[in-house]
């Protein structure tokens, strides 16, 4: 908990920097805090194209799900972008690039 993540969408930039707020589970045990009422994940009408994989034997081989502050989030439109950030096509992966970190710190207004 409190780690610190950006949302990059690919091809076109960042656009949310958050913190994790709790431990990872998985999508069926999830709830989730909405408009200050706690629902189930599963309750939820979604607009996106998620689709639920069928019950599975293996808790491990479900979907999971990590809570997140949002601190600041950007439009697709406004999403920050320059030559020579990092990148990755994994869901999630480790910052290297101290350019790339001092860069969105600043474009995020974040303090550290």
């Amino acid at each position: 908990m409190g780690a610190r993540i950006f949302v990059h969408l690919p091809k076109t930039g960042y656009a949310g920097v958050g913190e994790v707020t709790g431990e990872a589970a998985p999508y069926t045990e999830t709830v989730l805090e909405v408009d200050g009422e706690q629902r189930r994940f599963t309750d939820l009408d979604l607009e996106g194209a998620y689709t639920r994989p069928g019950e599975q034997e293996d808790e491990n081989l479900l979907e999971h799900i990590v809570p997140v502050r949002w601190l600041r989030t950007r439009s697709r439109e406004d999403a920050v972008w320059r030559l020579g950030f990092f990148a990755n096509q994994n869901s999630a992966c480790r910052f290297r690039n101290s350019e790339t970190l001092t860069r969105l710190r600043e474009e995020f207004g974040l303090e550290d």
